[in-house]
């Protein structure tokens, strides 16, 4: 082997000795690189998994809320309804006297009115009060008095204080009416005995 030899192989093993160390770096900032890359989509799935969990909680929550608010309203609701078939039913004897004795459509007015100037405005809803006196309108002949329009005042107002108490929302019990604004006379009114 002649000088030429020894130095073309020096060569080539000193090529070979720096694209060793080259391909070694290479895949050293390659595995780096890939490992952090892969942290950092655990860390990103890791995050995902925490937020899924956490709207996971708050949407559990809110179903528990929204049940809660389902549950305080139940006995209010259950209230309406009564009182709702109640009327229907008064309603539906009116509506067809000739069916009717005379008994029945006695029983079935004063409930009508029982349910009207009292119970029912406990517990109704804007159009059900409006569908209750267009139709209380046709059964009387002269407009409400006084203490009629006092008592559906007062059954607005213990309706509204039912709904606080129980914790009810509006959204679960519909519109209430308001009372109608009323001349508030200086003298507490006072009720005829009964003769």
């Amino acid at each position: 082997m002649t000088d030429t030899d020894d130095s073309n192989t020096d060569r080539w093993f000193k090529l070979v000795q720096t694209l060793s160390v080259v391909v070694g770096v290479v895949i050293s900032i390659w595995t780096v690189s890939d490992t952090r890359k892969k942290e950092a989509e655990a860390r990103i799935e890791a995050s995902k998994t925490e937020n899924f969990e956490r709207q996971k909680y708050a949407d559990q929550k809110q179903a528990d809320a929204y049940k809660a608010q389902i549950e305080a309203a139940r006995p209010f609701l259950e209230l309406r309804q009564k009182r709702y078939l109640e009327a229907a039913h008064a309603a539906g004897i009116l509506a067809e006297p000739s069916l009717h004795t005379q008994k029945e459509l006695v029983d079935a007015r004063k409930q009508f009115y029982e349910l009207y100037w009292a119970d029912l405005s406990l517990v109704e809803e804007t159009d059900v009060a409006v569908a209750m006196e267009n139709f209380s309108m046709t059964l009387r002949s002269s407009p409400r008095t006084e203490p009629q329009d006092k008592s559906l005042a007062l059954a607005h107002a213990l309706g509204d204080s039912l709904t606080r108490s129980w914790g009810v929302a509006s959204t679960k019990t519909g519109d209430l009416p308001r009372p109608h604004i009323l001349h508030v006379p200086s003298a507490p009114i006072t009720i005829p005995p009964n003769q």
